[in-house]
This record gives structure tokens, sequence and C-alpha cells, in this order.
């Protein structure tokens, strides 16, 4: 038995130890419920841990209470009340604690019964992912009709039961679909017999398996046979090459079959694949090959309700009672049919919750239990930093290495357990919030000694080992006298102070921290994260088992030198302590400290005599005291087990640490170095910036892979800078007010990012043009405040013909550089899977002829700039804006901002080219007077027009059959609504605020529009 789940039985076994040697009815109970337990299911044995939690807090509350009335009674009434009153308070308690057994007993029975019982699917309609739905059919669509192109990927990514499969069912039902794209086949992960690997052989094998069938069916002689292959709950990264050879195996696996048939003409052929998967990283990158990604979220709350009628088979009157279901679900469909069969059955033992912990908790073999009941301590909705959940899994002991956590937190991705996923530049998990039906089923599997304290301190009982509360909900004395009281045993004590409330003017924290370290001197974990923390007292030192201390975000200036006796102390947490002026005294006294963070303690003066064996550290302050500036980086040089992220804080004398000709005698092997200057107002700047001479110094560039130089003083990176950072794939230069030049020449071979922000004097990038094929890895890049920047070359007057391309970009952001009108092409955008749409462009500020420009090289085609999502903001002198829509046939998002000059007014003919466009948003463009779109714009979804106070006239929007939204705000000229708009059968949701002359004209019967948008489902007009 593993051992979380093996200690509630040690635990019954303990409490109850008395009554199994005295009372063989007792002793009968607890070895039928381990006999039980033992057969559980996974799931099983986690309801049944927490019923037995639950019988053991009662009979410790019940214990507590009765040797507090004996107390007082011995003391203040003389000890009477006599034999008989005691025998009958245990007679009762033991009733209680028999009952408690036998409801054990009964649900592991029920359990058994249940274990092997499937959920079938109670409703086949789809509900709630039309939008969804048809957005994937549109893309196939548009994607087929790219001819021999590489095969595009559909991926649904989502939480388990959040209705992949049932999308992916319903497109492949739509008869465009196979018309114009292909047939669909099925291949289902479980059926795989290497799970490793894509498997081609295997999916031609399926795919060959129904040929007979369906191409009987389907071909002529001369027809090609097309087919969408459909890879369900598919576990297993597609890369590009799995992908070319699955389109050789289906046609080498077919041949045989069509001569059979007499189909000698027909070609087999793989359309797209679209993928269904719980892992949202699963196809982040493949190669050339175009990738969708759609990840589901939840219903609302309408759709919610509509599926639980739907699945109880019967109106559900009582809304109350739907609400309230629809928002245990958390609107996670195939929660909400669990709980409709509950509904069903009435003979069901299990509680609301218990039924959707039974339908959803899974943690793979290997995954710590222990790690996913840990998120029940936090609240709901909780940003979560993974390297600070790592650091707090290893002070209590559920892993030991960080490499191991991160596992563990893509394997959570991979079953989209969590949300708001943001991955760092190694392709790591970040930051996330837990599913909110996740976090709900982590509370329900949680230890009965880890809880969370209401005000009160109700649920406090003696042997509590992990607690968290909020002090900013109503704890005006700080913590609960219960805690205090009866808590001797704890471990872990979370403080999260809610950043939306303020905490009780009364509370002193001083006060409360005496409390704190006096009552609980065998804590482990002690998070004081953001309490307004002035002082620590000295007392913190008794805490001799503490392993982490996060203290970040307070306002203390010192720490007490007492800290230094905390000799098992692993993690200290100080970012943004912004007031910090030093570290304690001593500090060489933490020799098992692994865990530094002091990010952001801007008034950091230096750093501690010995740093001992960290492993992570945030940030190093290079010795702000002149004379000692050697020594201090000396000490940077003698961590030999530092890993991963490093930020080096200096002043404008880092060239006496070079001058010094000073050779540490190890390496440094960060994969993540921020250089960030240090000025004091009115420093004397004259002097050359050799900062970077630190890198070759501690022999950093064979294992950097992200360099940040913040405030760097050079005119320019010096000339051994390019040839000596192989790995490099990030580099980020900001705020260097020196720098007028890059000149890396192109010889960063791995480079994927690049970002050049606030260099006030850059004039060029490069000196001069060079290989056709430029930056060639180079897939994102940001341009931002640069006034003087006009050229990426020294040599402005460069003929189109031999102007370099970048091969792979993906994202090109510029941002307020109104000169800038020369750079690298991007002909072929490489794809990413950041969203729907990949390719995508931002003009900020900037000069709309970067948009302008397009590669010549030799055909018609090549002309098409291969965008998907495009934003202009901010930006003047588009009046060629029309012709730049010529070259954008892939665009399918249009976003218009803040353009004084942009014309778009028209016969409609100004929107030509756009023919894949579907979402487009205008926004405060003062010269938009008529709006017109012709034949051109044909299958627009989204219109979004808002605070064109000239507009009076939308025209031939009858002609858009596909849009299914708009909106229109702040348009105080527009005086009536097209008449065509009652044609509009897609329309279904209509937004009207704040335009004064269609409010009346749009109010029910009684409005001049009201017979044009009677038929729309939704709308809102105010």
């Amino acid at each position: 038995m593993e051992a979380p789940f093996q200690g509630v039985i040690d635990d019954l076994q303990t409490k109850f130890a008395d009554q199994i040697n005295n009372n063989p009815e007792i002793k009968e109970l607890v070895e039928n419920i381990k006999a039980e337990y033992g057969n559980s299911d996974l799931k099983g044995k986690v309801i049944l841990k927490q019923m037995l939690g639950d019988v053991l807090t009662d009979m410790d509350n019940v214990d507590a209470n009765r040797t507090n009335r004996s107390i007082f009674k011995g003391k203040f009434l003389g000890g009477g009340g006599g034999e008989s009153s005691k025998s009958s308070s245990n007679d009762a308690t033991r009733k209680i604690e028999k009952e408690g057994l036998e409801r054990v007993g009964r649900m592991a029975k029920y359990l058994k019964e249940k274990m092997e019982k499937p959920m079938g699917e109670s409703v086949k309609e789809l509900i709630g992912r039309e939008k969804e739905k048809e957005e994937i059919i549109d893309q196939l669509v548009l994607l087929s009709r790219s001819g021999d192109s590489p095969v595009p990927v559909i991926a649904i990514s989502g939480l388990a039961g959040i209705g992949k499969t049932k999308l992916a069912r319903h497109v492949c039902l739509d008869h465009k679909l196979r018309e114009q794209v292909g047939f669909p086949v099925w291949v289902h992960a479980d059926d795989n017999p290497i799970y490793d690997t894509c498997g081609a052989d295997f999916i031609a094998e399926q795919i060959g398996s129904v040929v007979q069938v369906t191409a009987a069916e389907s071909l002529q002689p001369t027809n090609d046979f097309n087919i969408i292959v459909i890879l369900d709950n598919w576990r297993v990264r597609i890369e590009e090459k799995d992908v070319k050879e699955l389109q050789t195996k289906v046609r080498g696996r077919w041949k045989k079959e069509i001569e059979d048939m007499d189909l000698k003409n027909a070609v087999p052929r793989v359309r797209a694949i679209i993928i269904t998967t719980r892992n949202s990283f699963l196809v982040r990158d493949i190669g050339d090959i175009p990738v969708k990604s759609y990840p589901l979220a939840g219903l609302d709350e309408k759709e919610s309700a509509l599926l639980l009628e739907k699945a109880l088979g019967r109106d559900a009157s009582d809304k109350v009672s739907t609400t309230n279901i629809v928002m245990l679900c958390r609107r996670v469909p195939l929660a909400i049919i669990a709980m409709a069969e509950r509904l069903r059955d009435s003979s069901s033992a299990l509680t609301p919750k218990e039924q959707l912990m039974y339908s959803y908790y899974e943690i793979g073999e290997g995954f710590p239990h222990q790690c996913f009941a840990y998120f029940s301590l936090f609240p709901r909705d909780f940003l979560f930093d993974a390297e600070r959940l790592i650091h707090l899994w290893m002070a209590e002991g559920f892993l030991v290495s960080e490499e191991t956590g991160r596992q563990y937190l893509m394997d959570l991705v991979g079953r989209s357990m969590l949300q708001d996923v943001k991955v760092d530049d190694f392709c790591q998990v970040g930051s996330f919030r837990m599913h909110p039906l996740m976090h709900d089923i982590a509370i329900s599997v949680a230890d009965w000694k880890d809880i969370i304290v209401d005000p009160n301190g109700f649920k406090v009982h003696r042997e509590v080992s992990r607690v968290s509360f909020d002090l900013s909900l109503d704890f005006p004395g700080g913590i609960p006298a219960p805690l205090s009281a009866k808590a001797k045993r704890l471990k872990t004590l979370l403080f999260f102070a809610n950043t939306r409330s303020q905490l009780p003017r009364d509370l002193k924290m001083s006060e409360v921290l005496v409390n704190i370290f006096k009552s609980f001197k065998n804590l482990q974990v002690l998070n004081l994260r953001d309490l307004k923390i002035t002082t620590v007292p000295r007392s913190i030192g008794k805490l001799k088992d503490l392993k982490y201390l996060d203290l970040s975000q307070n306002n203390m200036e010192t720490l007490p030198s007492s800290i230094a006796k905390l000799s098992n102390l692993e993690t200290l947490k100080l970012s943004r302590c912004f007031s910090l002026i030093e570290l304690p005294k001593d500090f060489e006294k933490l020799t098992r400290l692994k865990h530094l963070d002091i990010e952001g303690c801007r008034s950091l003066s230096c750093m501690p005599s010995h740093l001992g064996k960290l492993e992570t550290l945030s940030a190093f302050v290079a010795n702000k005291d002149v004379n000692n500036i050697v020594e201090g980086l000396c000490k940077l040089a003698e961590l030999k087990t530092l890993r991963r992220r490093l930020e080096i804080v200096y002043r404008n004398w880092m060239q006496q640490f070079s001058e010094n000709n000073i050779k540490p005698q190890t390496k440094l092997l960060v994969e993540d170095l921020t250089l960030r200057r240090d000025l004091e107002t009115g420093q004397n700047t004259d002097k050359p910036d050799k900062s970077l001479d630190l890198l070759l110094i501690l022999e950093t560039h064979s294992e950097l892979r992200v360099l940040v130089l913040v405030g760097y003083e050079s005119s320019g990176l010096p000339a051994w800078f390019a040839s000596s950072f192989e790995n490099l794939v990030k580099l980020s230069l900001q705020d260097c007010p020196g720098c007028s030049s890059l000149n890396c020449q192109d010889k960063l071979p791995k480079l994927r990012i690049l970002e050049l922000i606030r260099l006030d004097i850059l004039e060029y990038v490069e000196e001069q043009c060079r290989d056709a094929v430029f930056y060639k890895t180079l897939e994102e890049l940001k341009i931002s405040g640069c006034p003087k920047l006009e050229s990426w070359w020294q040599n402005k007057e460069i003929e189109e013909n031999g102007r370099p391309v970048f091969r792979c970009i993906s994202k090109l952001h510029v941002h307020d550089c109104p000169k800038l009108t020369c750079m690298p092409l991007y002909p072929r955008l490489k794809d990413s899977t950041s969203s729907s749409f990949n390719k995508e462009m931002v003009l900020e500020g900037s000069s709309l002829k970067l948009l302008l420009d397009k590669p010549v090289v030799g055909s018609a085609q090549d002309c098409n700039i291969p965008l998907e999502n495009l934003k202009i903001q901010n930006c003047n002198h588009l009046e060629n804006l029309c012709s730049a829509f010529q070259q954008l046939s892939s665009l399918q998002r249009l976003t218009i901002e803040n353009c004084a000059e942009a014309n778009i007014c028209g016969s409609g003919n100004q929107w030509k080219g756009l023919e894949s466009l579907r979402f487009l948003t205008l926004r405060e463009i003062p010269t938009l007077s008529s709006l017109s779109f012709g034949n051109s714009v044909t299958i627009l979804r989204e219109l979004t027009i808002h605070r064109c106070q000239k507009l009076t006239s939308i025209d031939s929007i009858g002609k858009l059959t596909s849009l299914r939204r708009l909106e229109i705000s702040e348009c105080n000229n527009l005086k009536s609504l097209p008449k065509e708009m009652k044609n509009l059968k897609s329309l279904k949701t209509l937004i009207i605020l704040d335009c004064k002359f269609l409010l009346p004209r749009c109010q029910p019967e009684t409005g001049g529009d009201w017979p044009q948008i009677r038929h729309i489902t939704n709308k809102q007009v105010m």
C-alpha cells in the first residue's frame, strides 16, 4: 500500500488500539475496513481515506472536549459528577465512533461494486462548442486550398471530459469538410502498442483497415482518395518527420488494395491530421507543418445548465439547484454528466463532491499523491510560481530534486489540470493556475492533517500537520486561539494575504510573529509573504527544524542575526523586499542553504562574505564599495554548484575586475544571465562598460542560453561576442543609452528570440548586408522605443532583390520606431503554436513600409505575406494601406487602432485580397465615414467597430453571410443599422453600446431597426 494511504490506516489502528483489544465488534469493523481499503482502487482509497480522516478528527475533538471538561470540573467544581456520568459519556462517545466506522464500511462495499462500472455518454448532441467547430472546419477548408503544402495539424486540447473527442466527432460529420478536405479515419491511442513513438506503421495499418469499404463507396477511378486522420486521446509527441512518414506509409499500405479495386489512378493522400489530447505541449513545434491549437475551456453557465437538463432527461425546474450543480462541476461537461448520473441514481452513496472525485481523480504511476493534495492548501485561482512551489515540495520531503518537480508539473500540464500556463525561455512551466475543478478535487483528497483554517479555528485538531489561511479575511487577533492551543505538531504554516483587500489595521504583525515562533517550534515550512512585516523578531532563531522561509514582499530593512541559527534552512526567499539593505551576519553558518531569492532587492549594497553551496541564486549584487569590487565578484566565482538563472547588479567601475586580470578557478554554469547596470544620479559614465568581460573571465559562454543586458553603456557589442555564444537562444538589450549598433554578424547559430528595447541612439543593427538567408533560426523579433533606428544595416541603399530574409520568423513586433523603413524580409513565416493565429505582426507608432515591403523571387505567389494576425496601432501615413491588403490573402485577424489617416473608406475594393479574413476590429479611426466590404470579405465571422465618430453608414453587410458577432460602440453619427441585417441568419450576437441614435431604434417592437435584428439570439443594447 502506498505510503500516503497507509498513514491513515496506521492512525486508525493507533486511535482504536484499546478498543481493538477489548471490543470484538470494533476489532471486526477495523479489520474489514483494512481489507476493503487494501482491495480498493486509487479513487476508492482516496474517498475512504477522507472519511477515515473525518472519523479521526471527530475522535480527537471529542477527546479534547472531554479533557477540558474534566479539568474544569476538577478545578472549579471539586471533581463532582461521579463514575456514572463518566461511564455515560464514554458510552455515547463509543457509539459515535462505531457509527463512523460503520459508515466507512458501507462506503467501502459500495465502491467495490462501482469500481468496474463504466460511465456512459448520455448526451450525444454538441452543446456549447459550435464556435470552435465552425472555426476548425473553416481552417481545414482554407488550408486545403493550398494544394500540396505540408499536411496541417489541428490540436484540440483540454482537461479530461472537457469535450475534445465529441468536438472532433462533430467536426468530422460536416458534409462540407468531407467534400472539400477528405474522409475522416479514427485512430485511438489506447490501441497503439508503441506508447513512446508516434507509430506511423500502426496508424497506416489502422487507416488501411477501412479502405476497402470507404474507397469503394467514395471513389471514381480517376479520383484521389483524401483522408483526415484523427488521433484520439493522443499522448505521444508528433514531429515533422512523423507527418511525412505517415503520408508515405499510407500510400504504400494502400497501393495493393486500390489496384485490386480497379482504382489504379486513385492516389491515397492524408490531407489533414486532427489530434485530441490533454497535453497542450504535445504539438508545440512541428517544423514547417502548420499547426492550429484549440485549448478548450469550460462551458458558460447557460450552456452548462442546458447540458445538465439534457443529461437528466427532464427539465431542471429548480434554478437554484441547477446553478449550484453547474458551479460545483466548474462547467466541465463530463463532470455535469457525472453529476446527472448521481441525481438519477437514488441508491448512490456518494456525496456530490465524492462523485466528482471518483469521476476525475487520477494521478499517474510515479506521481506523488502528496504533491497533488498539496494544492488544497492554496486559495482557488491562486497564481503559482513553479520554482517556488517546487521548493515547497522539496522542503516537505515530497521530492529530492528540482528536475523531478518540473517533470511532475509537465505531467499535470499533460493532463490539462493546470491553466493559464506560462512557459519560460527553456520551455519549462514558469507560472500557472490550477483548474477550479482540480482544485476542488485536491481539497477532497487532502490528508485529514492538512487543513485550511477558518477565523474561529473550528477545523483545528491535535494531529494537524499543515495549515494555511488568509489573514485578510477576519483574523483580528492574527492566529486563531485553537491553532495555538492544539496544533503543537504543526510542521507547515502558509499565510496568504489577499492583495485585493487590506490586513486588519489593528493587526500587529510583530506580535503575531512572536506568537508563531513561540507556539510552533517544530515548523519546517513557513510562508510569511506580503504581510507588511517591518521587523522580524529575534526569536525566529528558535525554529531549529525550519527548512523553508519566505519573507518576500515585506518592508524590513534588516534581518536578525539569529536567522543564522537556522541550521537546517534550505530555502530563503526575500524577493521584492525593496527596503532590505543587508543580509544577516554570520550568513556562512547556513551551511545547508541551497536556494536564495533576492530578486528585486535594489537596496542591497553587498553580498555576504561566504555563500556556501547555493544551487539557485536569483541575483548577485556586486559590492558597491569601489575598493572591494574584485573581492565581491570573486565570491560569485566560488559558487561551483550554481545553476539556471542569475542576475548580476553592478556599477560603472566593473572594468576594475577585468583590469586586475583575475582568473577564477571555476566556471559559472548558469543558463540564464542578466547583467544590470546600477546607475546613480550624477554618476560618471565616461569610462567604457566592460561588464561583458565578466562573461569571459567566469567562462559562462559554454552554458549560457539566455542573456539580458540592462543599462549596457558601450556603443556596441565587443568583436568577440557573436562567436563566443554558440548556445545562446535569447538576447535582450534594454535601456542601453550608449548602444548605437549591435553588429552580431549573424553568428549566433541557435538564436530564436531577439529583443531591442529602448535603445535611444541605436542607428543600425548590422554594418552590412550579408547572406541571402539571415538569422536562420530567429523566430521572434521585438524592436521597441528606438527613435533613431532607420535601417537594419548601416548601408541604407540595398537593392530589393539582394535584401536578406528571415527564414523562420513567426512574430514581429515593432513599437515606436517611426524612422525604421528597411529590414530583412519575411516571406515564409514559420508556424508557432502559442495561439490559433500564429504568424503575427504588430506595428505601433511605426512605418507602414515594413508591411508593404515584399520579396521579389520570381512568381506572383511569392508576393503574398503569410501573416495570420496583424495589428496596426498609433500609425500615421496609412494612405497605401489597401495596397498592403492585396498581399495578405492568408490574414485571418486584423486590428486597426488609433490611426488618424487610415484610408479604408470606399466602395469595398479597398478590402481586396483579404479573402481569409474572419475577425476585424476597427478602433478610433477618425477619418472613417462609411464602411463597405464589396465582394472581398466573404467569410468574416466577427466585426467590432469602436469610437469611429464620423461613421455614418455600413454598406453591403448583407454579403457577410458567415457573420456571427457584431459589436458597435460609441459611434454617435451612425443613425441606423443596414436593412440587409435581417438576411444574416448566422448572426447570433449583437452588441450596441453608447450609440445615441441606435439605442431607440433597437428597442423591441417599437424601434425602427427592430425588424432587422429580431432574429438575433443574443442582443445587448444600452
